[in-house]
């Protein structure tokens, strides 16, 4: 070997010597970076690598009636989901799904956008039927869907349809409360989540590693509530109100009913128009979302507020015109076919629901008060029944009604307020405030959630109860004297005054009419453009009166062609009435007396000179019409 030959030799030894040292170098580098620098980086990337981990959603509380029926509850059922990593055939397999789930070229579009989104989880299609997802599994058997699985995930149902939709509420997409008890009961309903995980290898739905880690953290179901609503007179009220607000031709019908005694509403319904103009359960909760003028039915503290203060006794007499002016404002009873002066006593002005009467009582009220121009007093009781305040119920979108501050009335509002004009109230404040006189003087706050329980089986249900806390239980509002007083001057409405539809066949009914002419906000009057005026019919009382089981208030906003309470809501609250009491099981004449003394239900003897009239129901033409 010439000399050359061997240095180029040891040239080549040395190159190669020094690659293998450099290359050994940098293997030892990255076995200290491994090993001793950042080993937990290395680790926890192995960890991702095998681990695997699904959420466990909690299911749902359920809500149901006050009879333990269900009227919200959480079912599992199966989604289609992807791994698009794992995904081999995005266009077939689309087209494969489709089929399955009937779906149009749309829908298989969106298909392939989830299989195609990247990542290693995407939603396919949510809530499929038991069909489809049988189908979808044949086709996973059968190597047809590859990196495409079911799993179940809870879907809010409501087995009663639309029942009490406006109370109940609905929940989003993903199971969240967005409207009504739904919303505002969403933390107490929602389930705390679990999770599922194992070391396994591949994809989702890989193989687990013998001897893996594995971990199961169950979930928690949300709390039960448990309403005060009854689904069987809940039904009832639906049912009659959708009829009558399509008879009516009503814009929207509003009932409520409840227990005098402990303030649970038994049903609450609104009532308004679909898209194709007929009558529906809507969701909107018209009884505390939306306020009207309450007309006639105000009568009923104007009376109260007058005997509470010792001006009235039901049986006083009083001269009462058929026209009276005040403060050059005329006010008529033409309406109610009074043309000649009366004596008329306090009872006949609510029976015969006499607007005259009524205002007269009022400005008695007036000199009695402190504030200068004196509405401190009958402004006072109006606070005590709850008008103008918000109610206690948890619901969201409430209104507290329009009420004036007492140092606010002018002189004019004493000829419209006192006959429920010139302010605006809520079914449920009206409804409440006549539950009130039933309970002999004693305001029940409402309430429409029972309890609230641990969700779980029928045991825990029984034995865990926890009740709403309520820092505002109950309130007198007058004396039980006056309460009495009131109740049979109400009887005298249904049995021979403006109210005689009302009545309940085996049944003493007290309540009173409300006819109130609706404002116009295109022509700033209660005139429409075409000269028409429009009108708020509405019904409230509560029976048996000696014994009150129900109060009820019905109301209907703007029925086309009445002009009357008596002709439309006193008829509706009979039969909701019939069918409520039937349900409860009270029996007919059961009653014991209202309060503390018993009811007077013969008229007063009349005076020399009062005439008797029937009632005749006319178009009103001055200040105030009533039914």
């Amino acid at each position: 070997m010439s000399s050359s030959a061997s240095t180029n030799a040891r040239r080549r030894l040395i190159a190669l010597l020094c690659m293998f040292l450099v290359a050994f170098a940098v293997l030892v580098g990255q076995l200290v970076d491994l090993q001793t620098i950042k080993p937990d980086r290395y680790i926890e990337y192995g960890e991702k690598q095998r681990s695997r981990q699904w959420d466990l959603a909690g299911s749902r509380g359920r809500i149901l009636d006050r009879n333990g029926v269900d009227l919200a509850l959480s079912l599992d059922r199966a989604t289609v989901v992807a791994d698009p990593n794992d995904v081999k055939d995005p266009l077939g397999n689309a087209v494969l799904l489709a089929e399955i789930l009937s779906m149009d070229q749309a829908g298989q579009l969106e298909i392939q956008k989830a299989l195609t989104a990247g990542g290693r989880y995407s939603t396919v299609a949510r809530f499929i039927t038991d069909e489809q997802a049988a189908l979808v599994a044949e086709q996973q058997s059968a190597g047809r869907l590859t990196g495409i699985f079911l799993e179940e995930e809870p879907e809010r149902q409501y087995p009663q349809g639309d029942l009490a939709r406006s109370v109940i509420g609905r929940t989003d997409d993903y199971s969240v409360g967005s409207t009504g008890l739904e919303k505002v009961y969403d933390r107490t309903l929602t389930g705390n989540g679990g999770h599922a995980s194992f070391e396994g290898t591949g994809t989702l739905g890989g193989w687990t590693i013998a001897g893996g880690e594995a971990e199961l953290v169950e979930p928690r179901s949300g709390h039960d509530l448990v309403l005060t609503i009854d689904h069987r007179i809940q039904h009832v009220v639906e049912e009659i109100m959708v009829e009558q607000v399509d008879t009516y031709q009503a814009e929207q019908g509003v009932a409520v009913v409840l227990e005098p005694a402990t303030g649970d509403i038994l049903a609450m319904a609104s009532v308004g128009r679909g898209e194709d103009g007929q009558a529906q359960i809507i969701g909107q909760n018209l009884a505390v979302t939306a306020s009207f003028p309450p007309g006639s039915v105000l009568k009923a503290v104007t009376m109260a507020a007058s005997i509470e203060e010792g001006l009235s006794t039901a049986d006083r007499w009083l001269t009462v015109e058929p026209v009276y002016r005040f403060l050059e404002i005329p006010y008529s009873d033409q309406n109610i076919g009074r043309y000649e002066t009366e004596e008329m006593t306090v009872t006949d002005i609510l029976a015969r629901s006499s607007n005259v009467g009524t205002i007269r009582l009022a400005e008695e009220l007036r000199s009695i008060g402190e504030l200068d121009n004196g509405a401190d007093v009958l402004a006072g009781y109006l606070d005590r029944f709850g008008f103008g305040q918000y109610s206690s119920l948890d619901l969201p979108l409430q209104t507290r009604g329009r009420v004036k501050d007492p140092i606010d009335w002018y002189d004019s509002d004493f000829g419209g307020i006192p006959i429920g004009q010139g302010i605006t109230a809520t079914p449920l404040q009206i409804a409440s405030a006549y539950a009130a006189i039933a309970n002999g003087g004693m305001q029940v706050a409402p309430k429409l959630v029972h309890a609230v329980v641990d969700g779980g089986s029928d045991a825990e249900r029984a034995e865990t109860p926890r009740q709403v806390d309520r820092s505002k239980e109950a309130d007198r509002v007058i004396s039980a004297s006056t309460a009495d007083e009131l109740t049979d001057m109400l009887v005298e409405v249904v049995e021979r005054g403006t109210g005689t539809g009302a009545a309940v066949p085996g049944y003493t009914v007290a309540g009173k009419t409300g006819t109130a002419w609706k404002w116009q906000a295109e022509t700033e009057s209660f005139l429409d453009v075409a000269g028409v005026r429009h009108y708020i019919l509405d019904f409230a009382g509560f029976v048996p009166a000696e014994r009150p089981e129900l109060a009820i208030v019905v109301l209907f906003d703007d029925p086309q062609g009445f002009d009357s309470a008596g002709a439309v809501a006193a008829p509706v609250f009979s039969q909701i009435a019939e069918y409520a009491l039937r349900i409860l099981g009270v029996p007919p004449g059961s009653g014991d007396g209202a309060g503390s003394t018993d009811l007077v239900r013969a008229a007063p003897a009349p005076q020399p000179g009062a005439a008797e009239q029937a009632v005749a129901v006319a178009p009103a033409d001055e200040a105030d019409a009533d039914g």
